[in-house]
């Protein structure tokens, strides 16, 4: 079954940050990134009128409601030199990856430790992804969640909106230089990934927020010629 979502961000750098299926808490952050840019608004394609802050959110939670799925509302400052912001609605099938199925029976019993071979046991963020590929589709991939992130069978993409269960999420959390994922966990739902994170004791489910989102290298998928059997 397909799930509305909403999706703000700056219009023309693609849709990293995490959707949600709540419009009040998309909205949320669309204020938050329009107070960031020099108002007054206006919204591309609309009426030749300026709106300040409180009237274009207004505005907006009326429209939202209304578009169709994949259009956007791109809303624009004062200053022309400024990036625009844009809200989107998407729709995206529900049905539950094999990879999540075979992790969440771990969730809060399989505790955090770098390197180590679980699970069943102890297992860090990338040890927790090869071994889901394993058992899923018979696939070693390699131990850690950079080489994950440069496998040649894995399909890399940065458009959030294509994201489905059971793909990956790369992350850089400053742990290694630029451009290195020092962390991997599973895609579930718009605002909701699975994975080991050392900082919360291992394997579980935990909201992805904005923060998460700023630190996405891309996403990955394992291609086709090897996820069937």
């Amino acid at each position: 079954m397909a799930e509305v979502i909403y999706q703000v961000t700056q219009f023309g750098k693609g849709f990293h940050g995490p959707g949600h299926t709540a419009l009040d808490r998309a909205l949320g952050i669309l204020e938050k990134k329009l107070s960031k840019i020099m108002g007054p608004y206006k919204f591309r394609g609309g009426p030749n009128r300026t709106f300040e802050l409180n009237e274009v959110m207004a505005e907006a939670k009326k429209r939202a409601p209304k578009l169709d799925v994949r259009e956007r509302l791109i809303i624009f400052g004062q200053d022309t030199g400024q990036h625009s912001i844009a809200l989107r609605k998407t729709e995206r099938e529900g049905t539950e990856s094999p990879l999540i199925t075979f992790a969440k029976p771990f969730v809060g019993k399989s505790k955090y430790e770098l390197g180590a071979p679980g699970p069943p046991g102890k297992c860090d963020c990338s040890g927790l992804v090869m071994h889901a590929v394993q058992a899923v589709f018979n696939l070693e991939l390699p131990r850690t969640a950079d080489n994950q992130m440069n496998d040649r069978r894995i399909f890399k993409f940065q458009d959030e909106s294509r994201l489905r269960s059971g793909d990956f999420v790369f992350l850089n959390y400053d742990r290694l230089p630029p451009g290195h994922a020092d962390h991997v966990e599973f895609y579930v739902k718009p605002g909701q990934t699975l994975g080991s994170r050392g900082s919360t004791d291992g394997v579980g489910f935990y909201d992805f927020e904005e923060d998460d989102a700023r630190c996405v290298l891309r996403y990955g998928r394992l291609k086709k010629e090897f996820t069937q059997s």
